[in-house]
């Protein structure tokens, strides 16, 4: 039985029957959530671009609050996972329910990753400051489940952001059967 990486606190576990999860990524982004061939020329750059995608979905936030909340994130550790791909977070009020972005870079570029891999995916998640442990352990399962180098590389080839979302969704879809199982 291979384990599995933990995004959001770094660890390491085995997969476990768990609880059906509730919350999927069609809860958290749509199509229009997801942005293909980004131009970011660095991490600050990059965590930029995603404040500005999370941002326009906020009607009470604005692009600067979302900013220093992930980037308030990122300095307590760096949320580059392995192969090349990065998922900043933060709590924030003004969000009334969990959301997500992606971005697939057109260049990779240094995300301090533990594994000295440059990143060119990224997905930016934002929930509620008050979110229960429910919607925190979904949102990491969500995560846990996409995090495998098939996928991933599905993702890096898919030739718009609609295949990319579909890609995603059906690989959430697979990957979470396995998990649970």
């Amino acid at each position: 039985m291979s384990r599995r990486w933990h995004a959001i606190d770094g660890s390491f576990d085995y997969p476990q029957a768990a609880p059906a999860m509730t919350l999927h990524f069609s809860d958290l982004l749509s199509a229009d959530h997801v942005h293909v061939d980004i131009n970011a020329s660095s991490k600050k750059h990059a965590i930029e671009l995603l404040s500005d995608a999370l941002a326009s979905s906020l009607p009470d936030a604005s692009v600067d609050d979302v900013f220093h909340a992930l980037l308030e994130r990122e300095r307590l550790g760096c949320t580059a996972s392995t192969g090349g791909v990065a998922l900043p977070h933060a709590r924030l009020a003004g969000v009334s329910k969990p959301l997500a972005v992606m971005l697939r870079l057109n260049t990779s570029i240094d995300f301090d990753s533990t594994d000295g891999t440059d990143v060119d995916v990224l997905f930016g998640f934002l929930v509620p400051l008050e979110n229960s442990d429910d919607v925190v352990r979904d949102i990491h399962r969500l995560t846990a489940s996409i995090l495998n180098d098939e996928l991933i590389d599905e993702l890096r080839a898919a030739n718009d952001a609609v295949q990319l979302y579909d890609t995603l969704l059906e690989g959430e879809v697979s990957a979470t059967q396995f998990y649970q199982t």
